[in-house]
């Protein structure tokens, strides 16, 4: 008996069994099951996070920015010093620096590198103005500035003919600081001038923003639209539109859009009667007598 606790004394006295560590690695086991234990709950109760993949940002949407010109009041610009062309100081380049961030850092990048945000899925990507090769019009001033007033085709290079001959040549100033360029020769600046008339009067139009031409457009439309029903020779009709349009005005309006007195009779019924949403109609149109949709159509193809 005294044996049978002596032993059963030693297998649970920890105290003596730090003496011998190999008596521990048994327990090594339970430690493995635990860390599993706790790694298998935060697996568990974290599900939902970690199926998700890291996916980096997506490139800028380019189709979503709207490049609007600002507004400006049109008039004669005085004729271009070419002056600054072959000695350009450094106040207009600080100029171009400035005219180069608003319009062009947002495809090419700040330093030109061709980074830009915007410019992140053009193809072919933006000119980086520190290749040598590659050129389409070539690196050479004159070059430059054929670029930017013609634009490139079958690229993301747009014409920047709305800028003022001036501010043109102050961006491509700037691009020219940015690495080594082709010197400029005076027959290069003759020959631009030549081309471009650099050296007469520009006579610039107003210029108006987009989104207000689009808002004063739309609201002339609808002036337009509202006097027409108005005069309409058939207050029936009128009364028709009235009763079963959720807009009459919108009504009008996709009807010419969308159809442009293209669409026959029975397939404006069809139109109207499948996707009356698509006509600004209620749902109630279906209810119309053969004689009010003859009026109806008349009536909308006559506006």
């Amino acid at each position: 008996m005294d044996d049978m606790n002596k032993k059963i004394e030693s297998e649970i006295n920890f105290l003596d069994a730090l003496k011998s560590p190999l008596r521990l690695f048994g327990l090594v086991y339970f430690y493995f099951f635990a860390v599993a234990l706790i790694i298998g709950v935060y697996f568990v109760k974290n599900l939902d996070e970690i199926s998700f993949n890291q996916i980096p940002g997506t490139a800028l949407d380019t189709l979503r920015i709207e490049r609007d010109i600002p507004l400006k009041v049109g008039g004669i610009r005085p004729a271009m010093d070419l002056e600054l062309i072959s000695n350009p100081t450094s106040d207009f380049i600080a100029k171009g620096k400035d005219l180069y961030q608003t319009n062009c850092a947002s495809c090419h990048g700040a330093e030109g590198r061709g980074d830009g945000p915007a410019g992140a899925v053009l193809n072919p990507p933006p000119r980086s103005f520190y290749e040598l090769d590659g050129w389409k019009n070539g690196r050479e001033f004159s070059q430059l500035y054929k670029t930017l007033q013609e634009g490139i085709a079958g690229s993301g290079m747009t014409a920047y003919e709305f800028i003022a001959p001036e501010d043109r040549v102050a961006i491509i100033q700037f691009i020219r600081t940015l690495t080594d360029y082709p010197e400029v020769t005076e027959d290069e600046i003759v020959s631009l001038d030549s081309q471009y008339q650099l050296t007469k009067g520009v006579v610039e139009p107003n210029n108006i923003p987009i989104k207000s031409a689009k808002k004063i457009i739309a609201s002339e439309f609808r002036k337009s639209t509202k006097l027409l029903m108005e005069r309409s020779v058939s207050e029936n009709t009128n009364l028709i539109l009235q009763n079963y349009s959720i807009d009459p005005i919108k009504t009008i309006q996709n009807f010419k859009l969308r159809f442009n007195d293209s669409l026959d009779f029975n397939d404006f019924i069809f139109t109207a009667s499948s996707d009356p949403k698509m006509l600004a109609l209620k749902s109630e149109i279906v209810n119309l007598t053969d004689n009010e949709w003859e009026q109806l159509y008349q009536y909308l193809s006559s506006l």
